[in-house]
């Protein structure tokens, strides 16, 4: 494989970290607001403070590649991280009934 190719598909998975880590960012402040125990709340905060540190960190490399830092914007990856969150708020729902 040639060097560009490689990092052809090293910038490509960098996109995709941050397109998921932004829509992470997004995501996480409903579950947070959602969450009706105080230490999910917390954790779903504490999440969120990791991501945007690791969103920060890709986009600093992205730059010194002198690639634009933006995410691919893939359609299915989106539905997806929406079926996640709802998913998630079932679970969370789901287990604190049982710790009740």
């Amino acid at each position: 494989m040639k060097d560009s190719s490689l990092r052809e598909l090293f910038v490509d998975e960098l996109r995709d970290l941050y397109d998921a880590e932004n829509r992470l960012i997004k995501a996480l402040p409903k579950l947070a607001k959602k969450a009706n125990l105080g230490e999910l709340r917390s954790g779903f905060e504490t999440h969120l403070t990791q991501t945007k540190e690791h969103a920060e960190r890709l986009k600093r490399i992205m730059v010194s590649l002198d690639e634009k830092p933006s995410g691919r914007n893939v359609q299915e990856l989106r539905g997806s991280s929406r079926k996640v969150t709802n998913s998630w708020v079932k679970v969370s729902r789901e287990v604190l009934w049982t710790l009740l």
